[in-house]
C-alpha cells in the first residue's frame, strides 16, 4: 500500500506469424489502484518470439489504505497493425504490514507502574503486526492527549 509500482513485462508471440507494430496497454477496474502509464510499445515481434515492455515498465499507483492480501486483477490487451487483439489476465497480491497496540509498560517515579501526579515516567509502547508482510526500522511519535502530560 502507498506504493509506486514499476511492472516490465515480456509478451509472447504464440503463432508463426509476425506480429507487426504491437502495442500493449494494460488495464484495471481495481479502485486501489491508478494506472499511470498503460501503453508500451512492442514494435514488431516475429512468430513464436517475445518482446520486453523495457525496464520502464507500465507504472500503477497503490492506495495507502489498500488492505494486507488484496488481490490486483489486471489486464494486459495487446494490439498490432492488422488490428488483431490479445487479451491476457493476472492479479498481483498486495502484501501490508498491520501494527496493532499489544501493551504499555511503565517505568520510573516511585517503581509502582502507576503514573501519578507529580511522577516523570517512561513508556515503552509494544506493538504487533498481524499484517503479511514484515515491517524493519519503524519509528512512532507518541502523543498524549490529556491536558495533565
Amino acid at each position: 500500500p502507498g506504493e509506486s509500482i514499476n511492472l516490465p513485462v515480456w509478451i509472447v508471440n504464440m503463432g508463426a506469424a509476425n506480429g507487426r507494430d504491437v502495442y500493449g496497454t494494460l488495464h484495471s477496474v481495481d479502485s486501489f489502484i491508478t494506472i499511470t502509464d498503460s501503453i508500451k510499445p512492442y514494435l514488431d515481434i516475429p512468430g513464436f518470439d517475445s518482446a520486453y515492455s523495457g525496464d520502464d515498465g507500465y507504472h500503477f499507483m497503490v492506495r495507502p489504505d489498500c488492505p494486507d492480501g488484496h488481490l490486483i486483477d489486471l489486464s494486459l490487451i495487446c494490439r498490432d497493425s492488422y488490428d488483431s487483439t490479445w487479451r491476457s489476465f493476472f492479479s498481483l497480491k498486495v502484501f501490508a504490514t498491520i501494527l496493532h497496540f499489544h501493551d504499555a509498560v511503565v517505568t520510573g517515579g516511585n517503581g509502582n507502574t502507576i503514573i501519578e501526579p507529580g511522577e516523570t515516567v517512561s513508556v515503552r509502547v509494544n506493538l504487533r503486526n498481524s499484517g503479511s508482510v514484515g515491517l524493519n526500522n519503524a519509528t512512532a511519535v507518541m502523543t498524549a492527549s490529556s491536558p495533565y502530560a
